[in-house]
């Protein structure tokens, strides 16, 4: 910019404008009487293009505006991230949450996650564990006590949400386990429970591993679900998951020529000892004790 661009300061633009109305293009309004084009404004003088800068702080104040109108339109319930605004600079994004914190605005959940809650006379609503699991995680399931719960193994209700992901994020009262589950794409929840239920079938409360097993067994012939999918997602399992499943699958009449995989998998001289000969028929041409 020459010397005598950078003449025209912010207090010169304003006298411009209004001096020479006709001359210059506008495309928004700062305040009652200040109209400017942000970054540049072009005008001319004596047949020459002039431009002028509008000051950073400017800019970051108009940005912070259409921020706070654009979560205000949403209305209260939604979780914001920085990357829910694309189409503004990341850091001025990241510092207008910031401040909307600080006012009271937002309610800062973890790094970089904020709620836009609705005041009732109790207070501030807060957003639902499971909301928040579905903003953070790319790809996650839910197991732990939950997973025992849907397939109703215990009438424990789970006070705390447990989620396994190949990440990890801090959420309130939410347990994370993190755990590569690249092989459980496109994997339905209630195959996932099942394959979960397997890997920790003596850890289940209130609920042995021979009742924990028919039970099982059961929930896969009401609704429906084919074995072939769940040897499939057991691949990648650990062996113990693998034989119980090969078991059950055999119970169940799966064709053997779907079970060979799972058998050439498994370490003919490695026994499992979980008790669960009771329900289980095949279980012995598993290993399983």
């Amino acid at each position: 910019m020459t010397s005598r661009q950078k003449r025209f300061t912010m207090n010169s633009y304003i006298t411009l404008t209004h001096q020479h109305l006709h001359h210059t293009e506008f495309y928004g309004i700062f305040s009652t009487y200040v109209y400017y084009l942000a970054p540049f404004t072009r005008h001319y003088r004596n047949n020459e293009l002039f431009l002028s800068y509008m000051p950073k702080h400017f800019q970051e104040q108009k940005t912070a505006h259409a921020i706070r109108r654009r979560i205000e339109k949403a209305g209260p319930g939604c979780l914001w991230r920085p990357k829910d605004f694309p189409d503004f600079p990341a850091r001025t994004v990241a510092k207008t949450l910031t401040r909307l914190s600080q006012r009271g605005v937002l309610t800062k959940i973890n790094r970089g996650t904020y709620f836009f809650g609705k005041e009732t006379p109790l207070g501030r609503t807060m957003p639902q564990a499971s909301d928040v699991a579905d903003k953070l995680f790319a790809s996650k399931f839910t197991g732990g006590l939950h997973a025992y719960y849907n397939l109703g193994l215990t009438r424990q209700v789970p006070a705390t949400l447990t989620i396994v992901s190949p990440s990890r994020n801090h959420i309130q009262k939410t347990k994370t386990i993190r755990r590569n589950i690249m092989h459980l794409k496109n994997a339905s929840d209630q195959e996932f429970w099942i394959l979960e239920t397997l890997r920790n079938i003596k850890n289940i409360p209130d609920c042995p591993p021979h009742t924990a097993i028919a039970k099982i067994m059961d929930f896969i012939i009401k609704n429906n679900i084919e074995t072939k999918r769940l040897i499939r997602f057991a691949m990648h399992e650990p062996p113990r998951v693998r034989a119980l499943l090969g078991a059950i699958s055999q119970d169940l009449g799966t064709p053997p020529d779907m079970l060979i995989p799972l058998k050439k998998s498994l370490n003919q001289l490695t026994l499992f000892k979980i008790g669960v000969l009771a329900v289980l028929k095949h279980a012995k041409e598993w290993n399983i004790e």
